[in-house]
C-alpha cells in the first residue's frame, strides 16, 4: 500500500499470495513490482518469472489461471481432474450431467482399513477441487466424507457418481470478474430438511462484487425439526460469516440484512 491524498491516505496498488515457496504478485508492470521482484531475487534463487496475459495463461499451485480480453479471470484445475479420472481408470467412461444420491441404505456397511483408505482418498481428492474452484462439488464431497466410514458400497458409488460428473465438467471453474461493484458482499444460503432424526444440510455461497470469493457445504450442528427451524439455522451462519469475509469488521456503513433466499452487506 501507499499514500495517496487526504481523502484516501492508503492505496492497494498490489497483492501477494505466499504459499510455502511459492509466490503470485497482483501488480501492475512499474518501478514498484520491479523493484519488490529484484529485493526477492536477493533473498531467494526464483524461478522463471511467469506474466499472465490473454494469450498466456499461468498455473499457480495447481490451479489454471486464464486472463480474457475484457479483463476477467478464469480459474480452472483441468489437469487435476484428468489425473484423478486417469489414476481411477475412468478416462474412457461415459460422463453424467449430475450427480443423484440415493438413500442410506438401512444397515451399516463397515469398510475394512484399506477399503476405508480407498474412499478417504477419493474424499480428499475431491476436497481439493471443491475448496479451490468447484463449489460445485462440495456437497457430494461433505456427504461422502461423512458417510464413508459407516456405508463402504454406497460411498464407492457415489465416488464414481463424482468422477462420472467430473468428466463431463471437466472444464467448469470460477469467474473472478472485473465488472463487479465492490461495495457489494452477499452470502447465498439454502438448507435441505433432512428429517428430525438426523442433521441437515448447509449451503453456502459468498459474493464479493459479484464473484464468488467463500462457499461451504455441511452438516448443521443440531437437528432441525422442521424446514422452517432448518432455514434461520443457515440464514444465521450467513449473517455471521460475511462480515468475516469483508475482513472481519463488516462494512462500515450499510446495514447487513438477512432473508430467506440471501444476506447482503453493503458499505
Amino acid at each position: 500500500m501507499q499514500e495517496s491524498s487526504n481523502k484516501n491516505p492508503l492505496q492497494v496498488i498490489g497483492l501477494m499470495v505466499v504459499y510455502v515457496d511459492d509466490f503470485l504478485l497482483v501488480s501492475d508492470q512499474g518501478p514498484i513490482r520491479n523493484g519488490l521482484l529484484e529485493a526477492l531475487r536477493t533473498v531467494w534463487t526464483l524461478a522463471k518469472e511467469e506474466t499472465l496475459t490473454v494469450d498466456h495463461p499461468i498455473t499457480f499451485l495447481g490451479i489454471q489461471l486464464q486472463l480474457r480480453k475484457n479483463g476477467d479471470v478464469f480459474l480452472n484445475q483441468r489437469e487435476f481432474v484428468e489425473s484423478i479420472i486417469s489414476k481411477h481408470g475412468k478416462a474412457g467412461d461415459k460422463g453424467i450431467a449430475a450427480v443423484q444420491i440415493d438413500k442410506f441404505p438401512p444397515d451399516l456397511d463397515i469398510p475394512s482399513p484399506q477399503e476405508l483408505k480407498s474412499l478417504q482418498g477419493f474424499s480428499g481428492e475431491f476436497n481439493w477441487l471443491a475448496t479451490r474452484t468447484r463449489p460445485d462439488i462440495s456437497y457430494y464431497t461433505s456427504v461422502l466424507a461423512s458417510a464413508c466410514s459407516r456405508y463402504c458400497a454406497w460411498s464407492l458409488q457415489l465416488a464414481i457418481k463424482i468422477l462420472r460428473y467430473l468428466i463431463t465438467t471437466i472444464d467448469q471453474g470460477i469467474l473472478l470478474t472485473c465488472d463487479g461493484d465492490l461495495t457489494e458482499l452477499v452470502a447465498w444460503t439454502d438448507a435441505g430438511f433432512a428429517g428430525s432424526d438426523t442433521k441437515s444440510q448447509n449451503g453456502l455461497v459468498i459474493t464479493w462484487g459479484g464473484s464468488i470469493i467463500v462457499w461451504r457445504s455441511s452438516r448443521q450442528t443440531v437437528s432441525a425439526l422442521s424446514t422452517a427451524e432448518a432455514s434461520p439455522l443457515r440464514a444465521s451462519r450467513a449473517q455471521g460469516s460475511a462480515p468475516a469475509a469483508w475482513g472481519g469488521g463488516g462494512p462500515r456503513s450499510g446495514p447487513a440484512c438477512c432473508g430467506p433466499e440471501r444476506t447482503a452487506a453493503r458499505g
